[in-house]
């Protein structure tokens, strides 16, 4: 997945060699979001790991095996991202926070979701270590979880809004499985 200012475009790798990457041809989708030959930052998943990348984007087409390919330029080594303990889905959706007392309940705005917790964008911070109910729908699928507040990144200069890492707390194993059938729903629709 590379990473563009107006959001992100899928693709898959095809070969690897020294410093280059080559992904299915996506020098269309590149040149629309303004990214054909500047640097890129990308999110490239191989079996459960999730590495970051920073490269550039060589704008020629070139053909391995038959098959259009886009070269991608390393400008440094991936980096494994050591935090996750699985892959998180980026989506929106509807998120409702209650605090334990059950005397407030905000809607907020969910931005990514995995067996093992959930990111959701807030106007304000939370206190990490804090324990609260979520509430939300995944398909058909309606979901009442309990979480922790693990991180809270504050707004650079281009946002507005906290972002809020939530681990959930004692997820039922039914639940945890699932969630992780919806994701995996998701990724294979966006396949298709």
């Amino acid at each position: 997945m590379i990473l563009t200012q107006t959001g992100r475009i899928e693709t898959k790798v095809e070969k690897i060699s020294g410093n280059s990457v080559w992904v299915l041809n996506i020098s269309n989708e590149l040149e629309k979001a303004g990214m054909a030959g500047k640097k890129i930052e990308a999110i490239y998943l191989m079996d459960t790991s999730v590495y970051f990348l920073k490269a550039e984007v060589k704008y020629k087409e070139d053909f391995i095996d038959g098959i259009s390919m886009t070269r991608i330029v390393l400008l440094e080594a991936p980096v494994k991202n050591e935090r996750r303990e699985s892959f998180r889905l980026r989506q929106s959706f509807d998120l409702y926070l209650t605090e334990p007392d059950g005397e407030k309940k905000q809607k907020l705005y969910g931005v990514d979701i995995s067996d093992t917790g959930l990111g959701f964008l807030s106007r304000g911070a939370y206190p990490c270590g804090e324990v609260f109910y979520f509430e939300f729908t995944l398909g058909d699928q309606q979901y009442l979880l309990t979480g922790e507040i693990v991180r809270v990144i504050p707004p650079d200069s281009g946002n507005v809004m906290f972002k809020v890492g939530v681990r959930f707390v004692a997820l039922p194993e039914p639940m945890k499985k699932g969630i992780r059938k919806y994701i995996y729903m998701q990724q294979a629709a966006k396949r298709k």
